[in-house]
């Protein structure tokens, strides 16, 4: 199920970067101050190239760890609870789910991209070249999840089963 969300977020990611190639000017913004607005430039040739070479780099990562995780000796996975988890009965669930949550993982962090794109593409087309007040409220929420996640993968999705 989480490989489908990541392919899903994939797919997103690359049409947001095929929408930011139609869009965007010759003179796109590639980042932003503390104010929001642009201060540096580059042209949209670089913009595609940057934004294809950071998705293929996520992607081979998040692939290439979920793969890695069911080959890695078990003593080099941190897990809450490793006396329940390394158990030999118990390390292939510890595999499964170690991999569900890399491909989890992966896909709100290119969804956190699509929304990243999306705005810089608004930006580099407005004319004061100027993020919107979503800027902030996105990352702060792609932050504020990780957080919450990591609390609950933490306390819940790696607790022992009651007997």
């Amino acid at each position: 199920m989480q490989r489908k969300g990541f392919v899903v977020a994939t797919l997103c990611y690359a049409a947001a970067v095929g929408y930011g190639a139609l869009v965007w000017p010759e003179r796109v913004a590639l980042h932003f101050g503390t104010d929001l607005r642009a201060d540096s430039y580059s042209s949209r040739g670089t913009a595609i190239l940057v934004a294809v070479v950071l998705g293929l780099c996520l992607v081979a990562m998040f692939v290439g760890l979920a793969a890695l995780v069911g080959r890695i000796p078990i003593d080099l996975l941190n897990v809450p609870h490793p006396s329940y988890w390394k158990q030999p009965e118990h390390v292939a669930e510890l595999r499964r789910r170690s991999a569900e949550d890399i491909y989890h993982l992966g896909a709100v962090t290119m969804l956190f991209l699509v929304g990243v794109l999306v705005l810089a593409v608004q930006a580099s087309t407005s004319a004061d070249h100027r993020l919107s007040g979503a800027a902030p409220i996105l990352l702060v929420g792609y932050l504020g999840y990780l957080i919450g996640w990591t609390i609950w993968l933490w306390l819940r999705r790696y607790r022992p089963p009651a007997h």
